[in-house]
């Protein structure tokens, strides 16, 4: 990517004075409005709905010429004190435990139930959705 930043080792990324952001924008704003406007003027009136649709296209315009020619992008300052501290590799290594040891399953399941258990519960679920329903009837 043309934009990307290479940060280098981990102790280097911590000298960095300011983190790059997308600059703030009220488009989205806008192009949201314009959406809501169509949903309100279906149930309203259709000049409703169009006034909503200009406002839409006109959003997702600024929006879409916002950030396609080039992004825009704010740099805001790092505080020193609330810069990351520097990655340290660590050289321990973890133990591995091994299937059975400590009763451990590992990947191996313990029980495994019958499909007619599934089955059985499906058809006792779907009889007391129906007696539910029936009861909700009356």
């Amino acid at each position: 990517m043309a934009y990307e930043k290479h940060h280098g080792e981990a102790g280097e990324r911590t000298r960095e004075t300011h983190i790059e952001l997308p600059a703030p924008t009220y488009w989205p704003i806008v192009f949201a409005f314009g959406v809501t406007l169509i949903a309100a003027g279906l149930v309203t009136h259709w000049s409703v709905s169009a006034v909503g649709f200009c406002i839409f296209v006109r959003g997702g315009w600024g929006w879409w010429h916002n950030v396609m020619p080039h992004e825009e992008h704010e740099l805001v300052e790092i505080e020193p004190a609330h810069r990351p501290a520097p990655i340290e590799v660590e050289t321990r290594s973890v133990v591995r435990m091994r299937a059975g040891e400590a009763q451990h399953r590992v990947r191996i399941p313990e029980k495994v139930h019958p499909y007619s258990a599934g089955v059985i519960g499906g058809l006792a679920g779907g009889a007391a959705m129906a007696a539910l329903a029936c009861l909700y009837g009356l």
